[in-house]
């Protein structure tokens, strides 16, 4: 079962979550300070404005146990789930309803948002992308194509969207890259010069890239930018040698071109920096 603890631990998140708390309120809301008179409880609720996946239930969540410690004295938010993370959502439908001082629920708004609107968007895009691949027995991966200190939310947002991850950073595993063979001389003296435990990695960009090398070598084979035309040549010779992964010039309007037999697994950047964040909405409740 996905949990958000196998992606960040709690004081990443408030780290996080601290950071934008700061940089949004600033030294105080100065137009809930000056037109708010009395900081009655009030109830409000996020709705879904189109379908799509719900990500980021653990980030909201504790996003209000810090609102709450920022204002001393006050009763402490309260939100209710109608939804679970992971779960499609349909357009109009009520995500959650949050309890709590007026002033609170108006100070959290705009953060609580950008954290629900962006991973439910990249959790819905990467959906997209595993429904097509997955009848073909094709999974969905993301790359390390994501917003500065985003990293390990917009991760845990494709795997709540059913994909799976590459390289969290540069230490966990190898890839053996363009620039890599240039400077070594080669994918071959490349690959002579690794020792490492884990899985490698290694990209090529044109068949004569094969002639010669030891796909024992190699846990994964990523033929990058490669025309579906090309890899339908290719692939077929290296399926059930070597885990094959396609990559390059992959997006929705040409995606279906490229579910080709033998491919194990495909890559898209898109889904990190290039979402849109799924329209959410929050308003107050009876008054």
């Amino acid at each position: 079962m996905l949990s958000s603890d196998d992606f960040f631990t709690k004081e990443y998140l408030v780290e996080h979550l601290s950071r934008s708390l700061d940089e949004d309120l600033g030294e105080g809301d100065i137009t809930t300070e000056q037109i708010i008179l009395e900081n009655k409880l009030v109830e409000g609720e996020f709705v879904a404005r189109q379908s799509g996946v719900l990500a980021g239930i653990p980030v909201v969540n504790r996003l209000y146990t810090l609102i709450s410690r920022r204002f001393k004295g006050l009763p402490p938010v309260e939100i209710e789930w109608y939804q679970e993370e992971s779960s499609v959502v349909e357009q109009q439908s009520r995500l959650a309803v949050v309890r709590g001082p007026v002033t609170q629920l108006l100070a959290a708004e705009r953060v609580a948002l950008n954290y629900l609107q962006q991973l439910s968007g990249v959790a819905s895009l990467t959906r997209r992308f595993v429904l097509m691949a997955s009848v073909h027995g094709i999974k969905i991966y993301d790359t390390r194509k994501t917003v500065p200190h985003w990293r390990l939310l917009q991760k845990y947002a494709v795997a709540c969207g059913g994909g799976y991850n590459h390289r969290f950073s540069l230490d966990s595993g190898v890839m053996i890259k363009d620039n890599h063979k240039k400077l070594a001389g080669g994918v071959k003296q490349a690959l002579q010069r690794i020792d490492f435990p884990g899985e490698v990695v290694v990209e090529i960009h044109d068949r004569e890239e094969l002639v010669g090398l030891d796909l024992t070598e190699i846990d994964v084979l990523m033929l990058d930018n490669f025309s579906p035309d090309r890899l339908r040549e290719i692939v077929p010779q290296l399926s059930g040698r070597v885990e094959v992964e396609i990559s390059g010039g992959i997006n929705p309007i040409n995606f279906k071109n490229y579910l080709i037999p033998g491919v194990d697994r495909i890559s898209l950047g898109s889904l990190t920096h290039s979402f849109e964040s799924l329209d959410i909405s929050f308003n107050f409740l009876n008054l």
